[in-house]
């Protein structure tokens, strides 16, 4: 997926879940992955392809989503993140990790 999908994709996201609740998130996503703490809850989005991946992270303060992120992952490793900065421009940073 290109840079604008991943962008387009978090924009989604932010717009239909930022300052939910986490039962409210717990609600839409499910359980979270196994290691995330209080602050920060990670999901897995099924893909079909599976050499490429992607990781929803959502971020909280006082059980409240405050900010949304992208991993994306080849071949199991991190290689793209996609950021959103609400007083920022550009308010989406694709931050790319070269091996």
């Amino acid at each position: 997926m290109k840079n604008s999908g991943l962008i387009r994709k978090l924009q989604s996201l932010i717009e239909k879940n930022l300052y939910l609740s986490k039962s409210q998130i717990r609600g839409k996503f499910g359980q979270a992955n196994g290691y995330c703490d209080n602050h920060i809850w990670f999901f897995k989005e099924p893909s079909y392809i599976r050499i490429l991946k992607n990781e929803i992270g959502f971020i909280f303060e006082e059980d409240i989503v405050v900010d949304i992120f992208i991993a994306q992952y080849f071949l199991g490793r991190e290689f793209r993140n996609v950021f959103y900065y609400e007083y920022k421009d550009p308010k989406y940073k694709v931050y790319n990790f070269l091996y």
